[in-house]
């Protein structure tokens, strides 16, 4: 396994911890999110077949976009910390 594969790996599984670890106590947050999502379902099945395939694409790319820009700016945060430590220790 190369460096940046590792790292890879390693900022996902850093990334899963810490989102866990955000949504474990938010149990009433959960119960809206899904009578909001049991609403969207309904309002969808009132929509075309092409319009609800317009709108899923949609949230697959907003999804995708924002994995991007989360795993992006978590590995940014990580080279600064290092970059940090190196400049701590050295002086």
């Amino acid at each position: 396994m190369s460096e940046k594969e590792w790292m890879k790996d390693f900022i996902y599984e850093r990334m899963e911890l810490h989102w866990q670890e955000l949504y474990r106590s938010k149990a009433d947050d959960r119960r809206e999110e899904g009578r909001t999502l049991d609403q969207f379902e309904a309002i969808l099945k009132r929509l075309t077949k092409k319009e609800r395939k317009t709108i899923n694409r949609f949230f697959d790319l907003s999804t995708e976009r924002h994995v991007k820009e989360t795993s992006y700016l978590y590995t940014c945060g990580v080279k600064d910390g290092i970059r940090a430590m190196k400049l701590i220790n050295s002086l």
